[in-house]
């Protein structure tokens, strides 16, 4: 499994997490590299087994475009569609069952219609594949901008001793998505040193003794709000 080199942005926190499933990786960087330009990080997957490592590895998942004849285990039928790539959407839904999946295919076919439409994925053909994708790359940035938003006014919510700067919310933004010290330092282009010291800083604003309990506390502060603001009326 790599990481297409499509993001851009470097210093861009909070990256918008895509899978890409799909063996020609030729038509990976032509047609989806057009679409996930920018703000986005990408992996991509050649087979079935590398897609579901990469299920399992990622913290989040915004988006998988998922070829539905991609190399795996058992004949590919269009007409009894099982296995291949839906055993990669199945494997996404469980794990993040908010993330826009789509199914990707050369094939016309009404039970492959039917099948992914049950999967919750959407059905596109790579012959004409181009605005669909626009469609969900534009969806998958504005759940990252919400995801920003929610993060700023939660640490707005819980900071002390001194504001933070924007580094430090770019710290706090990476960390809450899932990244590791070392992921954090090689993207905001820091040394470990000058990590921990940012991170010290963060602590004592936010009365913590690590950014995973800042993630934690985030998570459920996010997730009561969205109870709450689910059970509200007019």
């Amino acid at each position: 499994m790599a990481r297409l080199d499509l993001q851009g942005g470097g210093e861009e926190a909070g990256r918008v997490g895509v899978l890409v499933v799909e063996d020609d990786e030729d038509f990976a960087r032509r047609v989806l590299g057009r679409v996930f330009d920018g703000g986005f990080d990408v992996r991509y997957a050649a087979d079935v087994e590398e897609a579901l490592a990469a299920v399992e590895a990622v913290d989040d998942l915004a988006a998988a475009i998922v070829d539905l004849n991609v190399p795996g285990p058992g004949p590919f039928d269009p007409a009894s569609p099982r296995g291949r790539g839906f055993a990669v959407i199945e494997a996404v839904r469980r794990r993040f069952p908010r993330a826009e999946v789509v199914a990707l295919t050369g094939y016309i076919h009404p039970e492959l219609v039917s099948t992914a439409q049950r999967h919750g994925a959407i059905y596109v053909l790579k012959s004409n594949c181009g605005d669909n994708l626009r469609a969900v790359a534009d969806r998958a940035r504005g759940a990252r901008d919400r995801l920003r938003e929610e993060i700023d006014a939660f640490l707005d919510g819980v900071t002390r001793h001194g504001d933070l700067t924007r580094r430090q919310r770019q710290i706090v933004a990476l960390s809450i998505a899932g990244w590791t010290h070392a992921e954090i330092a090689d993207q905001l282009g820091i040394s470990a040193n000058t990590l921990k010291r940012h991170v010290r800083h963060v602590l004592a604003a936010c009365g913590e003794r690590s950014l995973d309990a800042i993630a934690r506390r985030f998570w459920r502060h996010a997730v009561g709000t969205s109870v709450l603001d689910a059970g509200e009326t007019d």
